[in-house]
């Protein structure tokens, strides 16, 4: 990881390092390492539960293929069978946790948060998507890349003082499946 400093102080994580995600799932009895959607299958575990880590690694910049650690955006994650097309829509549309929202009202490109404050993107599952994304070493800004602390991020406008306050509660958080 590389850690790097502002003039602000502001602590930023270069994300291109950062390898803390879910790719995938291994199966204890066989040993066998399996994608998400082929735990599914298998019955391993619940399709809301692959639904949440499917969302997760889209919201933190890409999707891992467990067998070879290619990192893969959602069109080709699809493309080569790692993910269903079925899981595609809610990628997509988590994915922009990553790289912003177009505002279709005024064609801007705003973060994750602005697009929860002017209800674009539901809430309760934008929060669900700063949990993977502080979870996984910082809340993305979608401009730079950068990961920064739920305090920086504060700082920086990329979260408001309400959900940076959820994020940091315990107590308030939603059911984020953390395997």
């Amino acid at each position: 990881m590389t850690l790097s400093q502002s003039s602000e102080e502001d602590h930023s994580l270069d994300i291109s390092s950062v390898e803390e995600t879910v790719a995938g799932i291994i199966n204890v009895t066989s040993g066998e390492k399996l994608t998400i959607c082929e735990a599914v299958k298998k019955g391993l575990i619940p399709k809301k539960t692959a639904i949440y880590l499917l969302d997760a690694q889209a919201a933190t910049g890409c999707v891992v293929n467990p067998r070879s650690g290619a990192k893969l955006s959602v069109h080709d994650a699809v493309k080569l069978g790692i993910v269903n097309e079925s899981y595609k829509a809610s990628m997509l549309a988590a994915e922009g946790a990553f790289y912003g929202y177009l505002d279709p009202r005024t064609g801007e490109s705003i973060s994750l948060n602005t697009a929860m404050q002017r209800e674009i993107f539901p809430r309760v599952q934008g929060l669900r998507l700063l949990e993977a994304q502080v979870a996984t070493g910082g809340i993305i800004d979608p401009w730079t890349g950068k990961r920064y602390s739920i305090a920086s991020a504060l700082s920086k406008g990329l979260v408001d003082f309400e959900t940076s306050k959820f994020l940091m509660c315990p107590d308030e958080k939603q059911d984020f499946f953390d395997p």
